[in-house]
């Protein structure tokens, strides 16, 4: 798998994923087959200190609602995983409309200061177990870079 970096942290791509304009300002990659895909942000609290903790639910907390509160949705919290890695924050949240067959994992890993959010979507998730597999590796390798403020 190859690695992307952006800002202060590194994970894995997916191979054969690349990136595509969605003309949102976020950056985005792909599946070849369209079916799968991936939203990148960083967040960045300047000056202002929290806890890695709080940065994290934070973020965690105004993606779900989003999600919840679209119309027709009907979105179910399979899991939620949270731990902590030394100054590192790791939090997740898998989320499922079964209906819809579209499968949204969150992933934050945040410090005190910094924080990145990758959410991979399988928009036709009709094998849960099969795309849990797939979006392990990344959920595992995301980083801060070494030496990153």
């Amino acid at each position: 798998m190859p690695v992307a970096e952006i800002g202060a942290w590194e994970f894995l791509v997916p191979e054969g994923w690349t990136p595509k304009d969605q003309g949102i300002g976020v950056p985005y990659m792909e599946a070849p087959s369209g079916t799968q895909g991936m939203y990148i942000k960083t967040v960045d609290l300047g000056e202002q200190e929290g806890s890695a903790k709080g940065v994290a639910d934070h973020v965690q907390d105004v993606h779900r609602r989003s999600f919840e509160g679209a119309p027709g949705s009907d979105w179910e919290l399979i899991e939620r995983r949270d731990s902590q890695d030394a100054d590192l924050y790791r939090s997740a949240r898998d989320l499922l409309d079964r209906e819809a067959t579209y499968r949204i994992l969150s992933l934050v890993v945040a410090d005190s200061r910094q924080a990145i959010q990758i959410t991979l979507h399988d928009y036709v998730c009709t094998d849960y177990d099969s795309t849990r597999a797939d979006f392990n590796d990344v959920e595992q390798s995301i980083v801060k870079v070494a030496g990153a403020a």
